[in-house]
């Protein structure tokens, strides 16, 4: 009973991070109780509709921008704020009648935070910040 007494705010954090991540795994859903943005933006559709887009997520800010032309997505991240410490940014390309339909998301990179402090939707707003400029 001594050792419950002395490590009882331990065993109660631990016990539920435990818990958190087995609802993620039974429930399927790995972003569940996690910090994050979504947003969708329509823009027409040109041929060079990749470059710009890589090029208006390079000017956002982000890094490591890469393209994966089999799901028709890019992927980024962030860097250390003291906001959050960084952020997985994702834009899914869907092409509808001349029209390209952008899925923008910002998660939080760290899989316990819950709160962001506005970062995530700071991401989406100095994305399509850039992409406006641009088209």
């Amino acid at each position: 009973m001594e050792i419950i007494k002395d490590y009882f705010f331990w065993i109660i954090f631990f016990g539920s991070i435990l818990v958190l991540f087995l609802i993620r795994i039974l429930t399927r859903k790995p972003n569940l109780m996690r910090s994050m943005y979504e947003q969708t933006v329509e823009i027409s559709s040109t041929e060079k509709s990749v470059s710009l887009l890589q090029e208006a997520m390079k000017r956002a800010g982000f890094k490591d921008v890469n393209f994966n032309s089999e799901d028709q997505k890019f992927y980024a991240s962030t860097s250390f704020s003291m906001s959050s410490w960084f952020e997985h940014i994702e834009v899914k390309m869907i092409t509808l009648d001349n029209k390209l339909q952008l899925h923008f998301s910002s998660i939080c990179g760290y899989p316990y935070q819950i709160y962001d402090w506005g970062k995530n939707k700071e991401n989406f707003e100095r994305f399509q910040k850039e992409l406006m400029k641009m088209t």
